[in-house]
């Protein structure tokens, strides 16, 4: 018996432990873990992709397979004269054939390749030019590549929809926030919580998703088309009283690339910061209410 309580004090030490890792990833949830997304990459690596897709290049190999030369053949042309002689017959019908097919393929080819560089050069281009199809393409790209949990193990589902004014230089952004069941509560070490505490923890994750979206945006805006970012975020959740899912608005916030600039993100009061600089609107007893029961921000 003392054993099986050593064991398990063991397996309640290691418990802690882990949750106490997850909390601490939750805290630098604004910041960690962020990859900004380089434009010149991105387009880099669609051009590639699109090349992949064009034209094949013949290969001496695909033209030996073509014509018959299989490893069988290639073994038993090691033993045996016939199969010695077939082959070298074989090999130079592949060689022939090798030599048209690229003589027919790769004028194609470079015209494909030449397509597709002035294609995503333009797009680079009206992507510095703030044409605002582009800013929202990429920016979209920039938001669904983010890569990140809020209950420290699985990825969270990320859901946005984008509209960019060029004349203003604002990105509006509508983004899913987590319901309370997808966020891990943690209490620090050994602590209880009561529920109005949960939902605090829950705010604080909320407000470090949207600081953090914030943030990826700034970061990966290198051709500075986005000077002011207005935020929506809102819970999408099943309404029993219609049997379907409803989304509702539940908080905004507007960010300014003056003061993000200012920010230094490892070591900021992420509840200062909303309450003495953002300011955002919040509908009242998030994550106390259900989502049915918010009134919607407007």
């Amino acid at each position: 018996m003392e054993e099986r309580n050593e064991i398990a004090e063991i397996d309640r030490e290691e418990q802690l432990e882990k949750e106490h890792n997850i909390r601490r990833y939750l805290m630098k949830l604004h910041y960690i873990d962020l990859h900004p997304l380089n434009p010149d990459r991105f387009y880099e690596d669609e051009k590639r992709m699109a090349m992949k897709n064009g034209p094949k290049v013949p290969t001496r190999k695909d033209s030996q397979k073509d014509v018959g030369i299989t490893l069988w053949l290639k073994i038993k042309s090691f033993f045996s004269e016939d199969a010695r002689k077939k082959r070298d017959s074989l090999e130079e019908q592949a060689e022939e054939y090798y030599k048209e097919n690229l003589e027919l393929i790769m004028p194609r080819k470079i015209e494909y390749d030449k397509r597709c560089d002035q294609q995503y050069t333009f797009m680079r281009d009206q992507l510095k030019n703030g044409d605002r199809k582009e800013v929202i393409r990429f920016m979209k790209e920039v938001l669904y590549s983010d890569d990140f949990s809020v209950d420290g193990e699985n990825r969270y589902e990320i859901d946005v929809s984008l509209d960019y004014l060029k004349d203003q230089s604002q990105l509006n952004v509508s983004y899913r926030i987590p319901n309370d069941y997808e966020i891990r509560v943690i209490p620090r070490y050994r602590q209880k919580i009561n529920k109005a505490d949960e939902a605090k923890f829950r705010i604080d994750i909320v407000k470090k998703v949207l600081l953090r979206i914030v943030t990826i945006i700034f970061l990966s805006d290198v051709d500075m088309n986005v000077q002011k970012i207005f935020l929506t975020g809102y819970l999408d959740y099943f309404d029993s009283s219609i049997g379907a899912n409803e989304q509702k608005n539940v908080i905004q916030l507007k960010m300014d690339r003056t003061l993000f600039d200012k920010i230094d993100f490892e070591g900021v009061s992420v509840g200062d910061l909303y309450e003495k600089r953002i300011k955002p609107k919040m509908s009242e007893k998030l994550y106390l209410k259900e989502p049915v029961d918010l009134k919607e921000i407007k």
